[in-house]
């Protein structure tokens, strides 16, 4: 199928750019977009136009009195014009080149240049220098540079201010050579430097690890209860294991996950029975910058330094003084003062390098195919693992500690509180057994008062009954006028009122008893 072109109407005037990626023809082949239509649609054009039309930048007028301004003539690569016009801006805008240059009233080149002969690193700090060394012209561009002045009518007015540098600057004698010797002997210490510090944490790790005599009881120990476990299996009956297996004893666990790791069997066995063992991993603590150390990183700052060394000394050999103030020959004496030193660090990493291929295997390890670092971060994992479940033992028993405490405290409380529920039954009991006995008493007591009170009762009564009996008698028996004178008189007071019932009984007793006389 044909793909359909475009025929739809063009803006009167220059538009803005819509920055699609187009599609080509073969790209567009099995795509929907073969059955796209855009002929058939509509838009309105003129508001399109006006919208996104191209602003018209008006020319500005050049005054009568205004000077054209110069284009300046330039010879050396476009690419590398623009960066070292970037750079050397940068430089004459900064600071201190400022004031060097208004003190002076010399221009960029010659700063630049004094400063190279004189070694002023002020002026040409290390970061200056690689700049500049981004920057260098090839020498053809140079050599065109100084043809080109020489042709008549031809002057510096004429020619770009960077070619300008570059022609006064490029007349000193080999000066990108000068500009590499120079900046390897201001970064030769701190780079030598950084190589023997990473050697240094790599010869601790060797010397901890071989001073260790602890941690051989480890493995020994480590030993022991893997062909205990692998017993009757192929991986049983060994006298040596990878170090790598080392990271495995904590993800081992007992069947009874309560129960704990194999690292946890591994502690709790060298703390009982090899208890001069555990500080095993207080012997490895320089392993903790060891495992940070590089030994690529060792051989990549060792073979830069070994170049530049080469390349510094031979350049030394070619590179002649240039004026009175030239102080190039300083700068070929620290060569080879720093070739001398390097020679030290060279013999270190020799030494090192022995005392790795020894020890690597003694742990079976190729030291070609094994880093230091990875060997050291095996053994440091294993000792952090090591500390790290042993301070999780310490919490998990001050955790029990402090269980059983509340445990035992709780079961304390309630052994008080027994105690004192039996105080108060034993308390009650008694108080009860005293009221008990008190009320006993005083049912006694009442009984008695009763019984006494019944028998007084009843014999008062018996008593009445028998005087009554006696009257009743001695009223059958006896009769007279004086008795009845008497009884008469006897119901009456002295006062002549009549006496009550039981008074008038009482006083007729008393006169038949008075009779009876």
């Amino acid at each position: 199928m044909r793909v359909a072109v475009y025929t739809g109407p063009k803006p009167s005037q220059k538009m803005k750019q819509f920055h699609w990626a187009k599609l080509r023809g073969n790209q567009i082949k099995n795509t929907l977009f073969t059955s796209l239509k855009p002929n058939d649609i509509e838009i309105d054009h003129s508001l399109l136009e006006s919208l996104f039309q191209q602003k018209v930048i008006a020319k500005k007028e050049v005054k009568a009195d205004q000077p054209a301004k110069v284009v300046r003539v330039s010879l050396l690569d476009p690419k590398l014009l623009q960066n070292a016009g970037i750079s050397l801006r940068q430089m004459q805008n900064s600071k201190d080149v400022k004031a060097i240059m208004a003190k002076s009233k010399k221009e960029l080149s010659t700063i630049v240049s004094d400063a190279l002969l004189s070694l002023d690193e002020i002026v040409l700090p290390v970061d200056r220098i690689t700049m500049l060394l981004g920057c260098v012209p090839e020498k053809s561009a140079v050599d065109g540079i100084a043809a080109w002045l020489e042709v008549e009518g031809n002057s510096f007015d004429k020619l770009n201010e960077v070619d300008t540098f570059y022609h006064h600057l490029m007349k000193i004698p080999m000066y990108a050579q000068r500009l590499k010797c120079w900046r390897f002997v201001r970064n030769f210490e701190a780079e030598n430097s950084e190589l023997e510090v990473e050697m240094l944490k790599i010869q601790k790790g060797i010397r901890c690890i071989r001073a260790n005599r602890h941690f051989k009881r480890v493995l020994e120990i480590v030993i022991a209860v893997g062909n205990f476990m692998n017993h009757g299996t192929r991986s049983g009956e060994t006298v040596g294991f990878d170090i790598a297996s080392l990271s495995k004893l904590a993800e081992t666990r007992a069947s009874v996950s309560a129960n704990g790791t194999l690292m946890d069997f591994i502690i709790t066995t060298v703390e009982t029975k090899y208890p001069e063992a555990m500080g095993w991993t207080d012997e490895m603590k320089d392993l903790k910058f060891a495992q940070n150390s590089s030994w690529d990183k060792v051989d990549q700052l060792k073979n830069a330094l070994r170049a530049q060394i080469m390349l510094s000394k031979q350049l030394s050999k070619t590179i002649q003084p240039y004026g009175a103030i030239d102080c190039f020959p300083e700068v070929i004496e620290k060569i080879h003062d720093y070739d001398l030193e390097f020679q030290d660090s060279l013999d270190l990493h020799a030494s090192i390098l022995t005392d790795w291929a020894e020890l690597a295997k003694s742990y079976a390890k190729d030291p070609k195919k094994t880093k230091p670092e990875q060997f050291f971060s095996i053994i440091f994992n294993f000792s952090t693992a090591f500390t790290a479940t042993i301070q999780s033992q310490k919490a998990k028993k001050a955790k029990e500690a402090a269980a059983k405490k509340k445990e035992d405290a709780r079961k304390e409380i309630q052994r008080k509180k027994r105690e004192l529920q039996q105080r108060k039954n034993a308390l009650n009991y008694q108080k009860g057994l005293k009221e008990k006995t008190v009320s006993e008493e005083d049912s006694t007591a009442n009984a008695q008062l009763g019984d006494m009170l019944s028998k007084m009762t009843g014999a008062a009564a018996q008593k009445r009954m028998d005087r009554t009996n006696v009257r009743n008698q001695r009223r059958a028996s006896k009769s007279g006028p004086r008795r009845r004178v008497l009884k008469s008189a006897s119901r009456r007071g002295l006062d002549g009122s009549p006496l009550s019932p039981r008074a008038a009984a009482d006083d007729e007793d008393d006169v038949e008893e008075a009779g009876d006389v």
